[in-house]
Formats: structure tokens, sequence, C-alpha cells
């Protein structure tokens, strides 16, 4: 059995750390539950991407429609992400619909 002793302190991330000993923090990980943790979180995640995706299928008939589409988006904090294409193209449609009236 091999025991493998790491100063801490030398290292300048925790991502340092797990490329240094990535085993031992596999074991740590699962003894403190971390990936039962992000199994949950990933659920929950899942879940808000299916009531955004919902929110962004309805059309918005109003101003206060559109802002509950942007709203979304900022509590999914996704402005800087890549999957913003079915928010954008929902308000899109929303906007040509409410300039047709």
């Amino acid at each position: 059995m091999t025991i493998l002793l790491i100063n801490v302190e030398s290292f300048s991330s925790a991502g340092d750390l797990a490329y240094a000993a990535p085993g031992k923090c596999r074991r740590l990980a699962r003894k403190c539950g971390v990936d039962i943790a992000e199994a949950e979180f990933n659920k929950r995640v899942d879940e808000l991407w299916k009531i955004a995706h919902r929110i962004f299928a309805i059309q918005a008939h109003t101003i206060d429609g559109m802002k509950i589409k942007l709203q979304t988006v900022e509590r999914l904090e996704i402005e800087n992400d890549n999957n913003l294409e079915d928010a954008w193209a929902s308000l899109k449609k929303d906007i040509r619909a409410l300039s047709v009236v």
C-alpha cells in the first residue's frame, strides 16, 4: 500500500490538488457525499431548464410576458452562455408578433 502525503498549502487551487492526486480526491469526494450532491444538483438544473424551455415556448402577448422571459434568462445566469438561442428566438418571435398589432 502506498501512502501519499500532500502538503495542501503548496497548491494554488483545488484543481491543482485534484490533478496531483486524482484518486485521493475522488475517494474524499465520495466519502463526503459530493458525488450524490452533484447528481442532485444536476437533476435540479435539468428541472430548471425544462421550465425555461416551457416559458420560451409560450408566445408572449405583452411586454410583461417578454420581461418574464428576460427574467428567466437572468435567473438561469445564461447571459454569456451558448444556450441563449431558444430565448432569443422566442423573444424575436414575440416582438414580431407584437409589432403587427
